[in-house]
């Protein structure tokens, strides 16, 4: 029956199945890989992939991660999330020219409460540093950012693609034609450009905590 499967796809079929059945809903690709010894998140993206192309699983692209076991005939083996929870992608880099969720930058997805989501098309990101303190982002915060207010309004903490090239996270000010992106730590100085070196890439709008 898995004759076109190949012994890594065999075992990320399986292990779906056994994480299903014990948990009732799917496990994250991080814990595909850990589970699995599979040292790249993009070798199970690749893996799924080849699973629902030859109907072994169905992915419900209306529900994050919700899967289909198709080689049972069972009706129960369809598995989703709470309804409350969402799971919003973390993305691991964002740079120009690639779509923020396309599946390569995506590392992971992390539930969280539907109360704590504004906005439509929201992401993830890791806090790296200390230039965000004074208004509660501090390293290694996770922040959901809506990625459909892409607005340059001045007081905003957004997320800020510079010259194509490296994003950051910092309070946005318009002044003198320029635009002004501002660290929330005294420590720092703001860092000015023309307008055109910035692009605004989604609208943070809340901070999770891991301890």
């Amino acid at each position: 029956m898995y004759e076109n499967l190949n012994e890594k796809e065999l075992s990320v079929l399986n292990f779906l199945k056994s994480y299903i059945n014990d948990k009732g809903y799917p496990p994250s690709v991080r814990e595909i890989c850990k589970s699995l010894n599979i040292k790249s998140t993009s070798t199970v993206f690749a893996v799924l992939n080849t699973l629902e192309k030859n109907k072994y699983i169905r992915k419900d692209a209306s529900k994050p991660r919700a899967i289909e076991i198709l080689d049972k005939t069972d009706d129960s083996n369809v598995f989703d999330f709470n309804p409350e929870i969402v799971n919003l992608p973390l993305v691991g880099s964002i740079a120009a020219g690639s779509p923020i969720l396309a599946q390569e930058n995506i590392e992971d997805y992390i539930g969280l409460p539907s109360a704590y989501i504004k906005g439509k098309d929201c992401f993830m990101l890791r806090i790296k540093g200390d230039s965000m303190v004074e208004v509660g982002i501090i390293d290694k915060d996770y922040i959901i950012v809506d990625a459909s207010d892409t607005r340059s309004d001045n007081g905003k903490i957004v997320v800020a693609l510079i010259n194509g090239e490296s994003a950051t996270v910092k309070t946005l000010e318009k002044k003198d034609g320029k635009v002004l992106l501002k660290p929330e730590n005294s420590a720092y100085e703001p860092m000015v450009f023309e307008p055109d070196q910035v692009k605004v890439m989604g609208t943070v709008t809340g901070v999770f905590r891991v301890y």
